[in-house]
């Protein structure tokens, strides 16, 4: 029995999640042998308003026919998005450096090219802020805080700590959600 993912990184990683899929637990009823490909996830992209991307695939533990399973569906989601959001990953990670590079809110977002209104902004760094201590409890896991002697604002030394994460220059937000596989926010 694996365990499993809620965020994979490429078609690669899912496709190797796919060879192992009847040999998994349902998360809903812990039965073995009956999850099935169920479609993809889409959701809007962040470039263009209207249009559909496509952000992971659905899974469906069957209850037809013979079958015992659970007849309930959960998602694997790709790293590169944020669950319930329509901004990327990597538009929130070039966000959030710019903030710990000392740019105000406004400043990093639009220096970020974000597609969300200023409104939407404020929201998004609110929610950032609530998570806060979820997040950093689960960096100090794996790894401990960088120097954050002068900086006094609690934000910019989380988003430093999960810049420490990484070492080349892959998103970090997404890195996280791999690492921990886990919602960010």
């Amino acid at each position: 029995m694996f365990p499993i993912k809620t965020y994979y990184e490429n078609e690669a990683g899912f496709a190797d999640f796919y060879s192992r899929l009847k040999g998994l637990l349902c998360p809903h009823c812990k039965l073995t042998g009956f999850l099935i490909l169920h479609g993809f996830l889409y959701g809007y992209a962040e470039e263009q308003h209207m249009a559909k991307s496509k952000r992971g695939h659905r899974i469906f533990c069957s209850n037809r026919k013979n079958r015992n399973g659970c007849g309930r569906t959960f998602s694997l989601l790709l790293a590169a998005f944020i669950k319930h959001f329509t901004i990327s990953a990597k538009t929130l990670g070039n966000f959030l450096s710019n903030i710990a590079s000392g740019l105000n809110r406004l400043q990093a977002f639009k220096r970020a090219n974000g597609p969300l209104t200023v409104s939407s902004l404020y929201r998004l760094f609110n929610r950032f802020q609530q998570v806060q201590a979820r997040i950093r409890t689960l960096l100090l896991s794996v790894k401990d805080p960088p120097d954050g002697r002068g900086i006094s604002d609690p934000a910019v030394q989380t988003i430093r700590h999960l810049h420490s994460l990484v070492h080349n220059d892959s998103c970090p937000v997404a890195c996280f959600q791999l690492l921990f596989q886990v919602s960010f926010l």
